[in-house]
Parts: structure tokens; sequence; C-alpha cells
């Protein structure tokens, strides 16, 4: 929301299991102009930019650059849009440089979030201070880092009663795990037994 609102480039940094992509999904269903992609290890260039292009409703394949230009003018045609771009740490130095290039041409219009493991910050971070081609510009755009802390008590135990799981050794057993997937894994098991 702070992304849109203050047409900010954000990103969010947690651990695997945190619960970046449930949340995040939530937030892409339930609000208006909100585009997310998910982003894979095996992701060229071209199909990062197709992804955007096909999140935002448009089928649309040509140069990296008019693909980048596409991206740019339709979501300037939106009001307050906002792009969430889920594994970012997934990325390739070079997909982030289109990052930027789209951050570029729609900063006054639009937010873009950024989420992904620790290391997504460490090498943008690394890749700055090194001076490597891009990093710093592309490092200096980010205008919020938030970090995703382990799963509280409170909201395990909520997890676990709505999910039928009510017996408070084995929701005091999940306090422990650290994140919300092996919390998930548990309750399945609980409930499958």
């Amino acid at each position: 929301k702070n992304a849109r609102e203050r047409k900010m480039m954000t990103g969010i940094i947690g651990f695997s299991g945190a619960g970046k992509t449930t949340a995040l999904q939530s937030y892409y269903s339930n609000n208006t102009n909100t585009f997310m992609i998910t982003c894979a290890r095996t992701m060229r260039t071209k199909q990062f930019l197709g992804e955007i292009l096909k999140s935002l409703g448009v089928n649309y394949v040509a140069s990296d650059y008019e693909m980048v230009r596409m991206i740019i003018e339709v979501l300037n045609k939106k009001e307050n849009p906002l792009l969430i771009i889920d594994e970012a740490s997934k990325l390739s130095p070079n997909a982030l440089m289109y990052i930027q290039d789209i951050w570029d041409g729609i900063e006054h219009n639009a937010g873009i979030v950024l989420a992904g493991v620790e290391y997504l910050f460490d090498n943008l971070k690394k890749g700055a201070d090194r001076n490597k081609i891009g990093m710093p510009e592309f490092y200096g755009r980010v205008g919020l880092w938030q970090y995703l802390l382990e799963p509280t008590k409170g909201e395990i135990e909520a997890i676990c009663q709505n999910n039928g799981v009510t017996d408070l050794n084995e929701i005091k057993t999940m306090y422990r795990l650290g994140n919300f997937r092996y919390v998930r894994n548990s309750i399945l098991n609980l409930v499958n037994q």
C-alpha cells in the first residue's frame, strides 16, 4: 500500500517461508490496478518482460526495448497502479536493469514492489558497493527495504485455530518452527492424520 500511495519502489526481504507470496497474492487479489508476476530462475529477459505485459492484459512480443516501452505506456495509462514482482531474487542483473528502465518511465505514476529472499538485498548491495555496471543506480532507486520477521506465537496460534488445530500442546510444538511454511505443513500433517 505504501509503495502504491507514495509511488515508490519497495523491496520486501524475507527468508523462505516468511509469507511473502501469500501476502502479496492476497493484496493482488483484493486491489484493483495491481499487477503481479512471479519470477523463475529459468526466465530469460524477454520472458520476464512478456510476463509483465501478460499481467497487464497485453499480448505483445517485440524487441526488449519496445516491450519495456509498452509496459511503461500501459502502466502510465492506469490510475494509481502497482506492479508486484515476486521471487525477484531469481532475476538476473540484466533483468533488474529492465526494472530500472520501467521504473524510470513510471516513477511519478506507479509503485513497484520487489519481493525476494535475503540475497536479493545482499547481491544488490554488493553490486552497488563494488560499483558494478547499473547496480548503484538500481540500488539507489529502491526507496524502502522491508524485512519480514518470524511468525509470533500469537500468529501461529491464530493460524492453527483457523485451520482446526486447537490442542495447546500441538500448537506449542509449532512455536519453534520459525516460518509460516513449516507451520502450514505441520497443520496439514495433523489434519490429515
